[in-house]
C-alpha cells in the first residue's frame, strides 16, 4: 500500500510553525545574553519533534536540520556545549532557514536548497570549533583613510564598491539570498516600530523605568541588526543612533525629557516610512544627515534642538561630491524586483476584488432563501393536489357519481405525479439542508477573510493622544484593552475618525488642567479608556474619562441662547435629551475656535459615521466630576446581518436579531395603563410598549382600539445597551440571514431605515434601525406626558427616582410627571445620594437591587442626613417577602410596593398621601 502523505502535510505545516515558534522565542528571550540560553527540556523536543514529523513526511532538508538543531540544544542542556554568540545566531538563522523551507511546503514547492554548507557549520558548531555566522553580512564599505564622524562608518558605499545594476538575487559567498527574508524583515519591522512608539510613550510618563527602556533599547537592537544583515544601511543607521540614545539614558548619563522625545519619536517615524518603502519596492532617497547629527548630539548629552520636518528632503540631486555622509543613496538599496520575490505565506489580493467576493456571498445568501421559500411553495402546491385528488377518489367511490374507467386511469395518473412531486420535494429539502450548511459555512469564511482587529486603528492612538494632549497643556495616561476584537474592514476603515474625534473631545472639553486636578484631589494626570469586547452579534466599544463630565447646565444655555428651546422648557428637559443636543450640527459650548475643537464641526458627522453608516448605536453617559463614557454598538459586518421578519398588516419589516432581546406573547390585560399609553412588567422591570405600526405610520405609538380589543400581544423586547422597549408586532414571519443593501438615494434621509433586503418572495424589506427607533418612542411618550402634566397640580413638588433599569426609571419619570411633578434620576444608590446632597427633594423613589449601594443602605444614608429625616421614602421593588418590606421599614421607608403588581394609580396615590 502505498503511503499517501499529502493528506497529512497540512497539519505538519501547522504544528511546525507552532513549533518554531517556540524555538525562536526561547532563542529571542537570550539573544543579548548567549551564554545564559536557558535550554530545558521542551526547546529539545521542539527540534526532536520537527525532525522526526518531517523524516517520516520526506522532507529531509528540514529534517536534517532539526536533527543537528537537537544535537546543540541537547549538548548545551547537558553543559557539554558552551553557548557562544556565534552559536547562538547560527540557531537563529537555521530557524529561520526552517521557517523558509516550511513556507515553501505550504505553497506545495520543493525545496531545492543547497544545505551542505549550513549543515558543516553546525557540525563545527557542535563540536565548539564554530567562530563564523552561517549566513554571510553583505560586504561592508570600506573605512576610510582619514579620520570621519562616527556616522560615515556605516553610510552608504560608494557607486563603484555596490552596483545599482546588480542582479536584484545575487546570492553571496555561503548561498545566501536575503530576498527571501525581506518580507519577514517588513513584518517583524512594523511589530518592533510599534513597541519602540507605545514605549518611549509610556517612558515619558514614567521616565526611570527600566523596564520599558530596556525593552526599547532591546528593540532598536534587534531592528538594527536584522536591517543591517540585509543591507538596508538607512534603517540600520538610525536604529542604531536611536539605540546609541538609549543606552546612554541606561547609563544614567542624562535624563529623558519631552524633546528627547519628540527627536525619537521623530526617528522611529522616518524608519517606519523607510520600511512602508520597503514593502512597496521604492528606492529609499531622504537625506537623513540632520536627523543623524541631532541624534549624535542627544546621545553626547546636548540639548535637543526641534528638527523641522522640512530638514528631511528627498535627495535625488542632493551631495554630488559622493562623500559618505549620512545620504541615503540608490545605489545602497536592495533593488525593487528583489521585494517582489520575498517569500510570504500569504496571498495579496486587491481589495476591490475581495469586496465582490462577499457581494457575491450575499447573493448566495440571498438566493438561498428564495430557494427555500420556493420549496415551501411545491410544499403548498403538494398538499392542495394531494387534497384535489383526495376529493376526486370520494366522488369515484361515491355510488351517485362513480367515474369512468378513462377518469380512473388519469387519476392514478396523477397520483403517481403526486408521489414524484413529494418525493422530489423530499430529495429538494435535503439538499437545502447540506446547502445551508454549506452556506453558512462559506458566509463565515468569507466574512472572516475581510475581518480586521480593531488594533489596526487603535495602535496609532497612544501617539495621537500624546500630540493633543501637549497642545492642550494637559496630561494624559491612555490605556486600551480589546485591541484583538476583529470587525469588518468596512467598518474598520470608517470607524477610526469617529473614535479619534471622541477621544480629542475627552482630551480638551473633559480631561482638567494638572492644577485643576490637583485642586480637586484627582492625580495630575487624566485617564482615558479605549475598551473593545463582542456582546453577542455586536462589538462593544467604550470611551472614558475621568474628567468633569458634560457641561448639562452650559449645554442648556447654549440651547436657549441658539433659539432652540425656550428657557422653560429647557430646564423641564431631562439630562439626557439635554446631552444628546451636543449632536446637532454647528453645536459647541466652547467659546475659543483652535485646531483642535471650538469650531462646532464633529459629533453630528461622528454620530452620522456610527449611526447611519455603520448601522451602529451611540450612547453616552456623564457624571459631574467624575467623567464621561461613550458607548458605541457595531455589527461584526454590514454584508450580512441576522435578521427577524415581522409583519404589520399586509406590511413587512426587518429587525435586527442582535437587538432583540426576547420574543413574548402577553394578554393584553396585562398591560400596565399609563395614561393612555403602556407598559408591561418583565422580571423586576418596567418596559415601555409601543405599537411599532402606528409608531412608523404616524411617529406616535400609541396601542390603537384594533390591538387593545384583542386577547393576546406579541411583543418583541428590543434593547439598546441597557435600555429596552416592547415592540408590538402582528406576527413572526421567520428568522434569517440576509444581504442587507444599502437605501436608494430617494430613501438615504428616512432615519427609521438602515438599509433594505429581498424577502425570500423577492419582495423588498426595509431594515428598522433601532437607535433610531427608540428615539421616536421616548419623544412621542415624553411629548404625550408633558401635554398631560401642563395643567396638572403639584407641579413645584421635586422627586428624585432611583433606579439601576433604564427602562424602569423612565416609567416611573413619565407616572410622575404626568401627575404633574418634577422628576431627576439617578442610575444607582451612590448616585442618588450625590444628587440628593446636591439638591433638596420632596419625595425619594428606589429600588432595592442595584449596583454599588443598595436602597436599603441609600435609605440608611439619608435618614443620617438631617434635612433628609422626615423626608418620604418609598421603595419600589421586585422583592414580595415580608422580610425585606420589614427591612425596608427598619431602614426608614415610608412606604414598599412591588413591582410584580405594580399599579401606576397606587404609586400616585401613595405619593399623594406621603407629601400631603
Amino acid at each position: 500500500m502505498v503511503f499517501d502523505k499529502s493528506k497529512f502535510i497540512p497539519r505538519f505545516i501547522q504544528e511546525a510553525r507552532e513549533h518554531l515558534g517556540t524555538l525562536k522565542r526561547g532563542l529571542d528571550a537570550s539573544k543579548e545574553t548567549p551564554e545564559n540560553l536557558r535550554v530545558d527540556d521542551e526547546l529539545v523536543r521542539t527540534a526532536h519533534t520537527i525532525k522526526g514529523s518531517a523524516k517520516i513526511l520526506g522532507f529531509q532538508q528540514v529534517a536534517a536540520i532539526s536533527l543537528k538543531l537537537e544535537e546543540i540544544l541537547r549538548s548545551s542542556q547537558k553543559q557539554e556545549l558552551d553557548m557562544t554568540e556565534d552559536i547562538h545566531s547560527l540557531l537563529v538563522s537555521s530557524s529561520d532557514l526552517l521557517d523558509v523551507f516550511i513556507n515553501q511546503i505550504a505553497r506545495g514547492e520543493t525545496i531545492t536548497t543547497d544545505i551542505d554548507n549550513i549543515l558543516e557549520n553546525l557540525d563545527q558548531a557542535l563540536s565548539g570549533e564554530y567562530t563564523a555566522p552561517a549566513i554571510p553580512k553583505p560586504e561592508e564599505p570600506p573605512v576610510p583613510s582619514q579620520p570621519q564622524p562616527q556616522v560615515q562608518e556605516q553610510t552608504a558605499a560608494q557607486p563603484d564598491e555596490v552596483s545599482a545594476k546588480k542582479a536584484p538575487t545575487e546570492k553571496k559567498s555561503g548561498g545566501f539570498d536575503r530576498s527571501k527574508f525581506v518580507a519577514r524583515f517588513v513584518d517583524e519591522a512594523r511589530e518592533h516600530i510599534n513597541t519602540l512608539n507605545e514605549g518611549l510613550i509610556n517612558l515619558e510618563t514614567q521616565p526611570g523605568n527600566l523596564e520599558i527602556l530596556d525593552q526599547i533599547f532591546r528593540v532598536s537592537h534587534t531592528l538594527k541588526g536584522s536591517s543591517k544583515i540585509l543591507g538596508l544601511k538607512p534603517i540600520s543607521l538610525l536604529a542604531h543612533r536611536v539605540e546609541d540614545v538609549l543606552d546612554a539614558l541606561r547609563n544614567n548619563r542624562f535624563s529623558f525629557n519631552n524633546p528627547l522625545c519628540d527627536l525619537l519619536l521623530k526617528s522611529v517615524d522616518l524608519i517606519s516610512e523607510f520600511v512602508e518603502e520597503i514593502s512597496q519596492g521604492k528606492t529609499l532617497d531622504t537625506d537623513i544627515r540632520p536627523l543623524i547629527e541631532t541624534l549624535e548630539s542627544a546621545a553626547r548629552g546636548d540639548k535637543v534642538k526641534p528638527l523641522k520636518s522640512s530638514q528631511l528632503t528627498k535627495a535625488v540631486h542632493d551631495s554630488e561630491d559622493g562623500g559618505e555622509s549620512g545620504l541615503v543613496k540608490k545605489q545602497d538599496q536592495t533593488p525593487q524586483t528583489m521585494f517582489k520575490t520575498a517569500m510570504s505565506d500569504t496571498v495579496r489580493i486587491n481589495t476591490s476584488k475581495l469586496d465582490d467576493t462577499v457581494k457575491l456571498m450575499g447573493e448566495i445568501v440571498s438566493n438561498h432563501i428564495r430557494m427555500k421559500q420556493n420549496v415551501l411553495d411545491i410544499d403548498e402546491v403538494t398538499k392542495l393536489f394531494n387534497k384535489y385528488l383526495d376529493q376526486l377518489g370520494t366522488v369515484q367511490k361515491s355510488p351517485e357519481g362513480p367515474l369512468n374507467g378513462q377518469t380512473a386511469e388519469i387519476i392514478d395518473e396523477a397520483r403517481s405525479i403526486h408521489d414524484k412531486l413529494k418525493a422530489l420535494s423530499s430529495q429538494t429539502r435535503d439538499v437545502m439542508s447540506f446547502q445551508s450548511l454549506v452556506t453558512d459555512d462559506l458566509r463565515e469564511k468569507v466574512l472572516r477573510m475581510r475581518m480586521l482587529p480593531l488594533s489596526t486603528v487603535l495602535d496609532g492612538f497612544p501617539r495621537l493622544v500624546r500630540d493633543i494632549s501637549n497642545a492642550c497643556g494637559k496630561q494624559v495616561k491612555l490605556e486600551i484593552t480589546g485591541g484583538e476584537t476583529e470587525l469588518d474592514k468596512k467598518i474598520i476603515e470608517r470607524i477610526g475618525d469617529p473614535l479619534l474625534h471622541m477621544v480629542r473631545n475627552s482630551i480638551d472639553h473633559g480631561l482638567e488642567t494638572p492644577d485643576i486636578r490637583n485642586d480637586q484631589g484627582k492625580s495630575e494626570s487624566g485617564t482615558i479608556s479605549i475598551s473593545a469586547a463582542y456582546e453577542g452579534g455586536h462589538v462593544l466599544i467604550t470611551i472614558t474619562d475621568d474628567g468633569s463630565g458634560i457641561p448639562v447646565d452650559k449645554i442648556r444655555e447654549k440651547a436657549v441662547m441658539k433659539k432652540i428651546y425656550d428657557e422653560e422648557t429647557a430646564q423641564n428637559l431631562p439630562e439626557s435629551e439635554i446631552i444628546n443636543l451636543i449632536f446637532r450640527p454647528g453645536f459647541s459650548t466652547t467659546a475659543l475656535v483652535t485646531e483642535v475643537s471650538g469650531r462646532g464641526v464633529g459629533m453630528d458627522v461622528v454620530r452620522d459615521n456610527i449611526v447611519k453608516h455603520l448601522k451602529g448605536s451611540l450612547q453616552i453617559e456623564t457624571k459631574k466630576n467624575k467623567g464621561t463614557s461613550f458607548f458605541i454598538r457595531l455589527p461584526l459586518t454590514l454584508a450580512v446581518m441576522r435578521v427577524m421578519l415581522v409583519s404589520l398588516g399586509e406590511t413587512q419589516v426587518a429587525i435586527p436579531l442582535n437587538s432583540i432581546r426576547e420574543i413574548i406573547r402577553v394578554p393584553t390585560d396585562s398591560l400596565i395603563e399609563v395614561v393612555n399609553r403602556y407598559a408591561v412588567s418583565l422580571r423586576d422591570q418596567i418596559i415601555p410598549v409601543t405599537e411599532l405600526k402606528t409608531l412608523l405610520d404616524t411617529e406616535d405609538g400609541a396601542l390603537t382600539d384594533q390591538k387593545l380589543s384583542q386577547s393576546n400581544l406579541v411583543i418583541l423586547i428590543v434593547a439598546m445597551g441597557t435600555e429596552m422597549l416592547g415592540l408590538i408586532v402582528d406576527e413572526i414571519v421567520t428568522e434569517e440571514d440576509m444581504e442587507i443593501k444599502p437605501l436608494p438615494d430617494h430613501m438615504k434621509h428616512n432615519e427609521l431605515v438602515s438599509g433594505i433586503t429581498l424577502s425570500g418572495k423577492n419582495e423588498i424589506v426595509l431594515v428598522l434601525q433601532i437607535t433610531r427607533l427608540f428615539g421616536l418612542a421616548r419623544e412621542s411618550r415624553e411629548e404625550w406626558f408633558q401635554e398631560k402634566a401642563f395643567d396638572s397640580g403639584p407641579g413645584k413638588l421635586r422627586i428624585l427616582v432611583v433606579d439601576d433599569s433604564v427602562s424602569t426609571r423612565h416609567v416611573e419619570k413619565n407616572i410622575l410627571e404626568a401627575k404633574g411633578y418634577k422628576v431627576d434620576l439617578a442610575a444607582d444608590g451612590v448616585e442618588g445620594f450625590e444628587k440628593a446632597m446636591e439638591n433638596q427633594y420632596d419625595l425619594i423613589l428606589t429600588d432595592i437591587e442595584m449596583p454599588r449601594m443598595d436602597g436599603f443602605t441609600l435609605t440608611e444614608s439619608l435618614r443620617q442626613e438631617n434635612r433628609y429625616r422626615h423626608t418620604p421614602i418609598i421603595i419600589l421593588s421586585s422583592r414580595s417577602d415580608e422580610a425585606d418590606k420589614q427591612r425596608g421599614m427598619d431602614a426608614g421607608a415610608n412606604g414598599y410596593l412591588v413591582k410584580g403588581i405594580f399599579d401606576p394609580q397606587q404609586l400616585t396615590n401613595a405619593i399623594q398621601n406621603l407629601v400631603q
